[in-house]
């Protein structure tokens, strides 16, 4: 008799002795299986129920006609060895992507399926997304190992993402990379990376003035820095940020407060770095420390970058030409100054895709301090404190003094990933108080070797003090008690000082004082007349516990008065009797001087070189001569510019100071470049229609970019002056005789008293009509050579003021150059002062002549006899203090626990395939000393000498040759101070590569709607990282589910809740909420099972999540209702026992979506290179494999 049997419970269980297996089961399958009508999707399914068959193997794709679809290397020759190592499958692109390597090529494919269209079988094509040849061509390589299979691989819009815990993270954009492989496009790793190559180098900056009075920097410390755009829209880090883009005008100090700290430039022209080929955009960046907003200047296209630049070419540098801060500018969000780097994994086991961020598990980041020659860094570097002298009426960037700094070491790859900064035992230096006046900077002397992995170092400091205040008393009060002494200060200086601050006295009357004492503010208090003593007058004053000499700081330097017994400086017409001439001309001379010796105002190259800076000077007719031919209508004063070499001859132009319009069309040459050769250049009128004279620059004058010159030109005696008004008759005359310098200093206060201005008629009947202009007070913001320059340049005649019938503003204010003397005492009015005309002959060493200042008295159309006009004035005064008495002000004792970038970009050296620090010399004097095996490293950080950087050096403070130690704007109270880089770290102790097992780290956001991809941007600062629970094990896997991360970890499976937490009461029960970190709570699975060390098992269809547990012999699901061992169904002891035998073979899962069908396979092989295995368009499987199939309803499990 035949007997039949079925096996509908399609079930193989071994955990039942044979005798005990229930009917509709078996006991062991081999390459079979049960057909099932209610999980298949065959058209028979219900003619064969509960059949046994054998298993199908995969149908090979074919062609459009019906030929089977192959897959070759680059030559066209079969793949040989090949093992496909990942899968990913694109649901909306009807395809799956397959990672295969192979001996000689690695490989990503794209399968695309198609509907059947002919018997022949299913039609589906082959793309070939990337190919890398072996052995390598260039960086076309991608490192598979076969032993290392692909568990995180994800396709997004475009774009595949995989991570084999071998190689660094990967993306790559699958549209151009298969056209990268249709040409043969030479891409590289670059290319690959997730991460991307952020610019090292800060930018250079060169600052300059364009003579125009707008200057929208002028009261700004602005850094500037830079970062790349790269394809598919993801930007790097920044740049570090260059030195502060400023330069203040020379010392200048007006009896309370110095006046200097101002931008003496309006523009930046910012040079950067270009990139790669794979950067697309630089997008230009400043700071003002006023301020945390990082703000976008422009972002440049290397295609289309500006008007007349047709391409920016790679590789290369490229400058932006012309900041001046003149526009509205976006700001960036405030987390990218913090994003110091993109800490990508250098490598991870799991990856995936949650909230349109990429996240990985598992994972490696930093790296260990090894050396080439495989030692420990053991970090030895010492700091030493250099001083250099300061020349001329110059000012030098410094380090500022009576400060400890501390310095770190921090090294880069080459994506500028960076270590912890590292200290060593000798790292701190302190700068004396006894070097002010002076310029400090430091060296740093490496001799431990860099890590091997290190591409560049930067140096990062901090310092005790970064706050300080000046203060200058105008007067020191001495009490009846003993040891005790106050200071008079300036109101304005109130919230500079506060009790208890402590102070030092950086110079007193003499000179720098050199003291390293500091004394505590005892008392800040508005003091009475006589309150401290019996002379001293009302004011603030500050009080300290320290013996001093009385004195007063504002020295008068040059009084002009006038002792006749009127007791006024004046100057009067008479017209009868007798008859008088202009007061002003010399009786003996009808022609009065024609013009006054040409001033140089170096340019911003020459100021780097002249031993006292950007000050302006005269130069003698024998460098620059004005050959006079014709009067001009007025008096003029003509801006010269050098406009640079133009077909062989040094070039300028000419315009009225106060007019942006130049008088010459074109530039004219002055000088044969070649031989210096003078060309005279002619010099007409506003109009360019009145020759006028001839300028002649000779051989000895050197010139530089950006240089300019200022001629003045008088008109004749009855001219008009440049404000416009007939020259007057009577005019007061002011100069400064020998043996008193005529040059007017920075920081000069400049007093003219009131005047008076008289018009009287005394015949027939007496008629006085007066005009009365106040007191007067300026300030001059740098030196100049005289009186003349100072009215003009400084801009003083632009509030200066006299009062008329109208207001007359300057417009009666005159020069004229030559010397005065004293005319006859019979001369009306007595000793009244004239002037001589200036013949330009060298003059005997007795004679000096200067330019006197003359201020017009006012003319009216009155008639009569013996009609009079006089002007009078009480006095004119210079103050000015070579070395005020300044006190600096430190608040309570500050600490700055942050180290920050400095600006210099320091390379790492190869050699001899070992790794070595280089030197760095920032002025390039003396020899640059590189590490050696027998050297050190020697790292100036140094600002040089110039008085504008134009490339990268650090300094926090200008120092001045009186001692004087600035770096706030104004000098002014709460106003903006210089900094350092806002680029900061704090030391990690134990600083080592870390395997984040149990861990997660997560991008930034990718939206394609919006063009943001953010997928590269890995920001520390941000906290994108989660700790789990060590001890469920490491994290294998990980998987979006819902709005949720499952994390599979060896031990147990848990979900992290994604932007939101479980917040639990004290009951036990607990409530989700939305937080705004990206990873929230983690909540464990019920069950004790995890994924063990067999990522590769996981297999997901829909919402259910299969998995094989080694270490605890079980073949598990994960859905809704949570984990579920489904291998207890008859197969519990047999996974038992095979797993536990071989715990860490590569067990391969998948889920058959056809059968709906979780198949897992036990290759028998461990994690390391095995025996070829092709899975797609079929193949052998392995030997000593083992097959097991389990049914989504758990009723089948198949051997």
């Amino acid at each position: 008799m035949k007997i039949t049997n079925t096996f509908l419970g399609g079930k193989m269980n071994v955990d039942l002795d044979q005798l005990l297996i229930p009917k509709g089961q078996y006991f062991k399958g081999l390459n079979i299986e049960v057909t099932n009508p209610e999980n298949s999707s065959d058209v028979t399914k219900y003619a064969d129920a509960g059949v046994l068959r054998n298993s199908l193997g995969n149908k090979i794709p074919l062609n459009n006609v019906g030929t089977p679809l192959t897959i070759v290397d680059i030559n066209n020759l079969p793949l040989v060895n090949a093992r496909c190592l990942g899968t990913c499958v694109a649901g909306d692109l009807n395809c799956i992507f397959f990672i295969i390597t192979s001996t000689n090529e690695d490989l990503i494919v794209q399968y695309i399926d198609t509907p059947s269209v002919s018997p022949a079988g299913s039609v589906g094509a082959i793309n070939y997304i990337l190919r890398a040849p072996k052995p390598t061509v260039g960086n076309r390589y991608l490192s598979l190992n076969s032993g290392n299979y692909i568990t995180g691989f994800n396709y997004m819009d475009n774009y595949l993402m995989w991570t084999d815990n071998l190689n660094p993270p990967r993306m790559i954009n699958v549209t151009r990379f298969r056209q990268y492989t249709q040409t043969n496009f030479a891409w590289n790793q670059d290319d690959i990376n997730v991460i991307v190559k952020p610019p090292l180098g800060a930018a250079v900056i060169t600052l300059s003035n364009d003579g125009t009075p707008k200057n929208e920097i002028k009261n700004k410390f602005l850094y500037f820095s830079y970062r790349y755009k790269y394809e598919d829209n993801r930007w790097s880090t920044f740049a570090p940020f260059t030195q502060v883009a400023f330069t203040p005008a020379a010392f200048a100090f007006n009896g309370q407060s110095v006046v200097s700290m101002y931008n003496i430039y309006n523009k930046v022209a910012i040079t950067v770095a270009t990139g790669d080929r794979q950067v697309t955009d630089i997008q230009f960046l400043f700071k003002d420390s006023e301020f945390s907003n990082i703000y976008i200047i422009e972002t440049v296209n290397k295609l289309k970058p500006i008007v007349g630049v047709p391409v920016i070419p790679n590789n290369s540098v490229w400058t932006y030409p012309a900041f001046d801060n003149s526009k509205t500018y976006a700001t960036l969000p405030e987390y990218e100054l913090t994003r110091l780097f993109d800490n990508v994994p250098i490598k991870a086991l799991a990856q995936d895709i949650i909230g349109s961020r990429l996240v990985y598990g598992n994972y490696t980041q930093f790296y260990n301090l090894i050396t080439s020659w495989n030692s420990i860094v053991i970090p030895n570097y010492t700091v030493q404190a250099i001083s250099t002298a300061i020349t001329g009426n110059s000012y030098r960037p410094s380090f500022k003094t009576n400060v400890d700094y501390e310095f770190a070491i921090v090294y880069l790859d080459d994506y500028g990933r960076m270590s912890t900064p590292i200290t060593s035992v000798t790292n701190t230096v302190h700068i004396s108080a006894q070097n002010a006046g002076r310029q400090n900077w430091v060296k740093l002397t490496i001799s431990h070797y860099p890590p091997s992995w290190a591409a560049k170092y930067r140096i990062f400091i901090k310092q005790s003090r970064f706050k300080y205040y000046n203060v200058f008393p105008s007067r020191i009060e001495i009490p009846t008690d003993a040891g005790i002494s106050y200071y008079l200060i300036n109101p304005v200086d109130k919230d500079k000082i506060t009790v208890g601050d402590s102070v030092l006295l950086k110079t007193d009357f003499s000179g720098i004082t050199g003291s390293t004492t500091e004394y505590i503010v005892l008392e800040v208090a508005n003091k009475s007349e006589n309150e401290i003593n019996a002379t001293n007058p009302a004011g603030l004053y500050f009080k300290l516990a320290k013996s001093a000499d009385p004195g007063v700081v504002n020295n008068l330097v040059y009084n002009l008065q006038f002792n006749n017994a009127n007791g006024f400086l004046f100057a009067y017409i008479q017209t009868a009797p007798p008859p008088v001439s202009n007061s002003w001309v010399d009786p003996t001379s009808t022609v009065p001087a024609t013009w006054s010796p040409i001033v140089y105002y170096p340019g911003t190259t020459a100021s780097l070189i002249l031993p006292n800076g950007n000050i302006p000077y005269k130069l003698s007719p024998t460098f620059a001569l004005y050959i006079h031919s014709a009067y001009s209508q007025t008096d003029l004063r003509y801006r010269i510019e050098y406009a640079g070499i133009i077909s062989g001859f040094h070039c300028l132009n000419y315009r009225k100071f106060d007019s942006q319009v130049n008088v010459n069309p074109a530039p004219l040459p002055f000088r044969n470049a070649a031989n210096n050769q003078a060309v005279p250049v002619i010099i007409k009128d506003p109009a360019n229609v009145i020759t006028l004279g001839a300028l002649i620059f000779y051989a000895g004058v050197l010139v530089f970019p950006g240089d300019t010159w200022r001629l003045n030109i008088y008109s004749s005696q009855n001219g008009v002056t440049i404000g416009g008004n007939p020259i007057k008759p009577v005019a007061l005359m002011i100069n400064i005789p020998a043996p008193i310098s005529n040059v007017i200093k920075g920081g000069s206060t400049i007093k003219f008293s009131a005047m008076l201005a008289k018009t009287e008629v005394v015949f027939p009947m007496s008629i006085v009509t007066s005009w009365e202009t106040p007191e007067q007070s300026f300030v001059s913001p740098m030196t100049y050579p005289d009186l003349q320059e100072w009215f003009w340049e400084s801009g003083a005649y632009q509030e200066f003021r006299q009062v008329g019938p109208t207001q007359l503003e300057h417009k009666n204010v005159f020069f004229r150059y030559g010397r005065d003397h004293y005319i006859p005492a019979n001369f009306p009015g007595g000793a009244a002062r004239i002037i001589q005309k200036q013949g330009f002959e060298i003059a005997p060493a007795s004679t000096q002549y200067e330019p006197i200042m003359f201020i017009g008295g006012v003319q009216t159309n009155f008639t009569g006899i013996n009609t009079r006009y006089q002007i009078e004035m009480g006095f004119f005064r210079i103050f000015y203090t070579e070395f005020p008495l300044c006190f600096e002000v430190y608040p309570a004792k500050q600490r700055d626990p942050l180290f920050h970038e400095c600006t210099e970009n320091l390379s790492i050296i190869t050699a001899n395939n070992k790794k070595y620090h280089g030197g760095y010399l920032p002025i390039g004097a003396g020899p640059l000393q590189n590490q050696t095996d027998n050297l050190p490293a020697a790292v100036f950080l140094n600002p040089g000498p110039a008085i504008t950087s134009v490339s990268n050096a650090s300094f926090n403070c200008w120092s001045f040759p009186n001692g004087v130690e600035l770096n706030r704007i104004g000098d002014t109270f709460n106003k903006p101070t210089t900094e350092w880089s806002p680029r900061v770290m704090i030391p990690v102790l134990d600083y080592a590569q870390q395997n984040v097992s149990a861990g997660l780290t997560y991008s930034g956001t990718f939206r394609v709607d919006s063009n943001i991809n953010n997928l590269n941007s890995f920001n520390l600062s941000l906290g994108n990282f989660k700790y789990l629970e060590k001890s469920f094990g490491s994290v294998q896997k990980i998987k979006s589910r819902d709005t949720d991360m499952v994390v599979f970890q060896q031990d147990q499976v848990s979900k992290v809740l994604y932007g939101k937490n479980l917040l639990s009461d004290s009951t036990g029960g607990g409530d989700i909420t939305s937080v705004p970190e990206v990873l929230g709570t983690q909540i464990s699975y019920a069950g004790e099972y995890g994924i063990s060390n067999s990522p590769e098992s996981f297999a997901q269809w829909g919402d259910d999540m299969y998995f094989a547990d080694s270490q605890r012999g079980a073949v598990i699901r994960l859905n809704n209702q949570g984990l579920f061992d489904i291998s207890q169904y008859g197969m519990k002891s047999f996974f038992n026992t095979n797993f536990k035998l071989q715990p860490e073979t590569i067990k391969i899962g998948v889920f058959d979506p056809y059968y709906k069908r979780y198949i897992l396979c036990d290759t028998g092989f461990k994690k390391s290179p095995v025996p070829p295995f092709v899975q797609l368009g079929g193949g052998i499987a392995p030997p000593a494999a083992y097959a097991y199939t389990a049914l989504v309803n758990n009723v089948l499990l198949t051997q």
